[in-house]
């Protein structure tokens, strides 16, 4: 081990190197879980953390000032474990509560989370990381985040292709209508790759002011440019595109006796923009889709005659795709009666009930919340399963409740020899103990877990519990070391 291994990994230096016999802990900030780092690591490994070797005389590379207090030893210690055991939702849960309280991952720690391409993903990986995060991963190839850091500034006309596009971004958020008018002069000028990545900055449905901006994107030289502004441009009422489209997808539909008739538009016509993209197979159903997405969904109440839940329930279940793309109409257009309807219809709690997965990810989750404790009363546990990974985090008390009765219950089936645990419902649990709400952290799983006898099926819930306990065993721990900030919600 040697004085410019140890530098360049934690980036605590700036002066050329020379062999010197200052000991390695003069390199090094303060506190145990470096030290300990440190010795565990060999040489080598640590000369994969710096990312590049070094030559005598050249300089050290500098990390930038960090403007976040580092964790606490203990919390660090926690971290340190989780990622020991690749444990990604309980990291992801520190993470959130670090960013959330300006807090940063100690340097030791940031090869172990870089080094996982989930974890890289995590936007609070690095607001977490601090500045050394980003540093660090520009001196080691794979490390890069996902996409840019926050930056400062209008660096528009001089700033580098990142800091370009989160200036845009935020230009986008707050003042679309300047953002658009700074993007129409300048995108024709920049690579496809650049381009495409400044329309992905628009919402859909965009502003109305990014019309002109995106029918001037239709005829661009990328097929994948030309295939965002199509999507973007479909979803915005009042556009051409979206009333041409609309024009054919009322033919995508034929109410016959009481039921929807689908009828797939046999080729794409060039007036409708860049068909959607995908493989060969059901591109046909993905092209009807995204017409029918275009109509008002009164034009469907209109022909049947019924109300919007009766329409949805006249839906075969074999046209899934149906139902998303009016899911998709519904987001644009807010229509709470028809997501309701679609709700319904995906959690199986309506009348003629049944279920599309496919629709429970873009729902609403405070529509879901309203319906899921109903839902986890009578529906399967492979039909819950969706909506528990679909809301939000925390869960709602009542929701919370109704997934702990209905598990008991479940042990109690399992205890007493009537079933086996089917897979979903332990699935569901590592869910659970990520969502249910603190007033709810005093779970006492081992409880269950005891009264349990040894056969199959019961060792099942068993190992399914003793996870649950794991985990809130951790966020109590989290709660202790770092709590949550006064309104901040609390997981």
């Amino acid at each position: 081990m040697n004085d410019r291994v140890a530098t360049a990994v934690l980036g605590t230096g700036s002066r050329p190197w020379t062999p010197s016999t200052a000991p390695v802990h003069a390199w090094l900030p303060a506190g145990p879980l470096p030290w300990r780092l440190l010795l565990e690591a060999g040489v080598d490994e640590l000369r994969a953390r710096a990312g590049r070797a070094l030559g005598p005389g050249q300089a050290l590379p500098t990390a930038p000032p960090e403007h976040r207090a580092q964790c606490s030893p203990e919390l660090a210690a926690v971290l340190q474990e989780l990622l020991r055991h690749r444990d990604r939702d309980l990291v992801a849960l520190v993470l959130d509560r670090l960013a959330a309280r300006g807090r940063r991952v100690p340097p030791a720690l940031l090869p172990a989370l870089l080094r996982d391409a989930r974890i890289r993903a995590l936007p609070n990986t690095w607001i977490a990381g601090g500045e050394r995060a980003a540093w660090l991963a520009d001196q080691r190839r794979g490390w890069a985040p996902p996409g840019p850091l926050a930056v400062h500034g209008d660096l528009l006309e001089e700033g580098t292709p990142r800091e370009r596009l989160e200036t845009l971004r935020q230009l986008v958020a707050t003042d679309p209508a300047a953002a658009v008018a700074w993007l129409e002069p300048a995108i024709g000028t920049e690579p496809a790759a650049t381009r495409r990545a400044w329309l992905a900055l628009f919402d859909d449905p965009p502003p109305a002011v990014a019309e002109p901006l995106l029918v001037q994107a239709l005829t661009d030289r990328s097929r994948k440019v030309r295939e965002r502004a199509s999507a973007l441009l479909r979803s915005l009422p009042g556009s051409e595109l979206a009333q041409a489209c609309a024009g054919a997808g009322v033919h995508c539909l034929a109410w016959q006796g009481g039921r929807w008739d689908v009828v797939l538009p046999a080729s794409w016509d060039p007036d409708w923009g860049e068909p959607p993209p995908g493989p060969d197979e059901g591109a046909r159903t993905r092209q009807a889709g995204a017409l029918i997405a275009t109509v008002p969904l009164g034009a469907w109440t209109a022909a049947t005659g019924r109300t919007p839940v009766e329409t949805v329930a006249a839906l075969d279940p074999s046209d899934a795709f149906v139902a998303v793309a009016w899911r998709h109409a519904a987001l644009v257009a807010r229509d709470t009666a028809w997501l309701t309807a679609l709700m319904d219809r995906a959690l199986g709690t309506g009348e003629t009930g049944s279920a599309y997965g496919a629709l429970i990810d873009a729902l609403p989750s405070e529509l879901l919340a309203l319906r899921a404790p109903r839902a986890l009363r009578v529906r399967d546990w492979a039909q819950l399963l969706p909506l528990l990974k679909a809301l939000d985090r925390p869960w709602p008390l009542p929701v919370a409740r109704a997934w702990v009765a209905r598990f008991y219950e479940l042990a109690q089936q399992v205890q007493h020899g009537q079933l086996d645990p089917p897979a979903d419902a332990l699935q569901s649990v590592r869910a659970a103990a990520l969502a249910l709400p603190a007033p709810l952290l005093v779970l006492d799983t081992r409880t269950w877990v005891d009264r349990l006898a040894p056969s199959r099926g019961q060792a099942l819930v068993a190992q399914a519990l003793d996870d649950l306990a794991h985990v809130l065993a951790v966020r109590r721990r989290l709660e202790e070391l770092l709590p949550a900030a006064s309104g901040e919600p609390r997981e």
